[in-house]
């Protein structure tokens, strides 16, 4: 009987899990979604999402979701890893948007429109989508050119709100009950937190893009906006007017405004080096914050130190905060039907209140029903819990709520940020600043970038001069390669003459021949790319087709645009530098080390070991020696010589020379190597020769030491030459390409415009320009290393 049972329960089982089974219900689908909930979350936020995440799986068994890749970065927030992974063909099928990049997304043809799933949903999305919202996720777009709903909201909205350490105001003798209310109160509590001998400071922010982007709350709290919507149905920045002047003008005040106390006079109130970290270690006073409608309050902080208050109003009285709202659409890459369906399962479920539900259970079963929204604990049956949520918190958001702006979310807005780094970089760097200027040039750079035309008559003019110049170089690069083909042909006729002998004759043949499979695949992962590439010169390219041919119109852009002449003019100072400093000490370093008779083994090693470090390390290694502060290590070292500290990265007459040093230091062990190495097959008995001839160290280098490294020489030149050309990877860890576009190079632009705004075509063209002006100098390095022979040393 026992038999019998156990037999009917296997076969029971091989028809629901086996392929009977699998048959009789859903076949399995598998999506890729960019971020998966991890699964050993510590916070109570993170063990929501995933218990979220997981009963999305439970209730859907049929689905797998496997996490998307893509590429990275230290400089995340001016980048977009998802536009990356797209452009690698590893992009997810469930894409997250947010209001900066839905505009860009749609357009680009990214998003694939949601009508006819939305159409039998059974929410009502009127209810539960905030009407900021709808503007961004509803527009005009891909395939037919009509209006579309291309993603849908989950999670909680949140707005900008500021928050305050309690213990911090206490010692400072303010209320921790009573948060600044206005600019000036912001200001004179910022001033009595600042202690710059203990490294305390009033408020922090952050350099480059995300500094950009808490520094728009002041804008919004003048009563301005960033960007407005004309009757003409375009975008265009309009953050240089009054409101714009006066957030500039604070701005300044609050990071370099003087001011003393006890007799001593100090100079800001702001930390923007590392400020986030010295939040955390309880350094900071105050700091913007996001305040979401879910979970009012960070359950990772403790209340009875940190408070949460609406932004401080403006000179008008208005609490001016940026909304934004996390948002999932689907791949259009994405074209298998199930695939889709599966994606749009997941997002209906984010979106769900049966996923807001979890979120609020996991919040009250982890003891924190204090930090949430009373109306969440109502509408999932805790009403008695209500009393316990924290007094206060439900009015604050929505004080913070009745000043929310919606954050940029038209054509290229995206970019907004990026434009805004160099008005902050002058009132950072300078206590005499045009406010007025720097915004407007910051603006007609941006309206350029945004809008993107041009009259006829003078597009005209500039296709003129394009074509000339085009031309110009066209001929110079065919000149060049003919003289080179021209140079080989007479090499190869002479190699073949009827005197030679049969081995020497067929020399060039055996030769190719041994070369022909790596010529193939040269050919095949170099040049065929680069010339399908180069096809996208002449494209406005877009990722998912529609591309559109524009001629030359991308060169003419890049010849008109002034970021790209400062990128250039900065590579070549980069190129210049780097040479100057870098090349010859390899060899000083290795003639120094070829001298000394003991330890030589261990010299070796300790100069080489950067090599085996990874850039990226070194680079973050020195980003750190270089903190503008008291405390980092190289304002020690030159305090300790009877100078002020300086800014370094900070300062645009010392960044560039800051971000090569590193370069240098990490590469010159192996160069010094080398020539070490080729030192030790020049004969003593030279050496011994010159100095009976009353030859000093610097006649023997001249006359023997250089002569005979001459070909190491020329081959370090160049690969130090090109080397130096690819300096991006370093630039983007150190600077991002500030201060002022001090370092802001050609190769970081290409990135920006490729990866960033997904502007290939304008990208390649940059490349090409480029390329056609060092394309001499290669033929050079050609016709040099040509008429080099390699032998064994004797």
């Amino acid at each position: 009987m026992m038999m019998r049972i156990i037999s009917l329960l296997f076969f029971m089982a091989l028809f629901l899990f086996g392929p009977a089974g699998r048959a009789a219900g859903e076949e399995p689908v598998t999506i890729r979604l960019w971020q998966i909930p991890i699964k050993n979350a510590t916070t109570t936020d993170g063990k929501a999402r995933r218990a979220i995440f997981e009963r999305f799986l439970e209730l859907h068994p049929h689905i797998n979701i496997l996490q998307a890749s893509g590429i990275q970065l230290e400089q995340q927030e001016a980048m977009d890893a998802v536009l990356m992974a797209i452009a690698g063909g590893t992009a997810p099928d469930v894409l997250y948007v947010n209001f900066g990049r839905a505009t860009k997304y749609i357009e680009q043809g990214l998003l694939a429109p949601l009508d006819k799933y939305v159409a039998e949903w059974e929410e009502d999305l009127n209810e539960k989508i905030n009407p900021l919202v709808w503007p961004v996720i509803k527009q005009k777009g891909p395939p037919d050119g009509k209006e579309h709903i291309y993603a849908i909201p989950y999670g909680a909205p949140y707005v900008m709100g500021l928050q305050y350490r309690k213990d911090l105001f206490r010692k400072a003798g303010l209320n921790p009950d009573k948060p600044p209310r206005n600019w000036d109160e912001f200001y004179e509590y910022a001033r009595a937190l600042t202690l710059p001998e203990k490294g305390q400071y009033g408020w922090c922010n952050q350099l480059g893009m995300h500094g950009a982007y808490i520094f728009s709350n002041f804008i919004y709290q003048a009563g301005g906006d960033l960007v407005q919507l004309g009757e003409d149905g375009k975008w265009r920045a309009v953050y240089n007017n009054e409101a714009g002047v006066e957030a500039l003008k604070f701005y300044h005040k609050l990071v370099r405004g003087k001011w003393t106390r006890d007799g001593k006079e100090y100079q800001g109130v702001v930390v923007l080096e590392g400020g986030h970290t010295s939040w955390g270690q309880g350094k900071v006073g105050m700091q913007f914050s996001p305040i979401r409608e879910d979970s009012l309050f960070s359950s990772n902080t403790n209340p009875d130190l940190v408070g949460i208050a609406p932004m401080p109003a403006g000179p008008g009285g208005r609490r001016g905060a940026e909304f934004n709202q996390t948002m999932y659409g689907i791949f259009a890459g994405t074209k298998d039907q199930r695939k889709r369906l599966a994606a749009w399962e997941f997002i209906k479920f984010r979106a769900s209140d049966e996923a807001t539900r979890i979120f609020t259970k996991v919040f009250v079963e982890a003891g924190e029903a204090k930090y949430l929204n009373p109306k969440y604990l109502k509408k999932f049956g805790y009403p008695e819990l209500v009393k316990e949520v924290m007094p206060g918190l439900a009015a604050i958001h929505e004080q913070a709520m009745a000043g929310a702006v919606a954050a940029p979310h038209g054509k290229n807005c995206d970019q907004i940020y990026y434009e805004l780094v160099d008005p902050l970089d002058n009132v950072l760097l300078y206590d005499k600043v045009d406010y007025q200027a720097v915004l407007d040039r910051a603006v007609a750079h941006t309206n350029e970038k945004l809008i993107g035309e041009i009259p006829h008559k003078e597009m005209q003019r500039r296709r003129r001069i394009v074509w000339v110049v085009f031309a110009f170089l066209v001929l110079m690069v065919l000149f060049f390669i003919a003289r080179y083909i021209r140079t080989v042909s007479q090499n190869i006729q002479s190699a073949s003459q009827p005197g030679k002998s049969t081995c020497e004759s067929n020399w060039h043949f055996r030769a190719v021949l041994f070369m022909l499979p790596a010529i193939l695949s040269i050919l095949v992962w170099q040049y065929y790319p680069l010339i399908r590439g180069t096809v996208m010169a002449f494209l406005d390219y877009r990722v998912m087709g529609g591309s559109k041919f524009i001629g030359i119109d991308n060169f003419v852009t890049a010849f008109w645009q002034p970021v790209f002449w400062i990128a250039l003019k900065n590579t070549f100072i980069y190129v210049f530098l780097t040479i100057a400093i870098g090349f010859l000490l390899p060899v000083i370093l290795a003639l120094m080390l070829n001298e000394i008779p003991r330890g030589t083994l261990f010299f070796r090693i300790i100069y080489y070991l950067p090599m085996m470090t990874s850039p990226m390390v070194i680079m973050l290694l020195w980003k750190q020696f270089y903190l503008p502060t008291e405390a980092g290590l190289l304002n020690k070292l030159v305090m300790l010589l009877g100078m002020g500290a300086q800014t370094w990265l900070q300062d645009p007459r010392l960044a560039m020379i800051c971000v090569i040093i590193p370069g240098i230091w990490g590469s010159m062990g192996a160069g010094c190597i080398i020539y070490l190495a080729a030192l030790k097959s020049v004969p003593e008995e030279l050496y011994e020769a010159a100095a009976l001839d009353g030859a000093g160290v610097f006649r023997k280098v001249w006359n023997i030491t250089f002569p005979r490294l001459r070909v190491l020489l020329i081959i370090n030149f160049v690969g130090t030459f090109i080397g130096a050309f690819h300096a991006t990877e370093r630039i983007l860890m150190m600077t991002g390409g500030g201060p002022l576009r001090a370092t802001h190079v050609i190769g970081l632009e290409i990135f920006y415009n490729a990866f960033v705004y997904l502007k290939f075509g304008y990208a390649t063209a940059m490349a090409w320009i480029l390329g056609s002006m060092l394309i001499g100098f290669t033929l050079y390095q050609l016709r040099i290393l040509r008429s080099v022979k390699f032998t064994t040393a004797k």
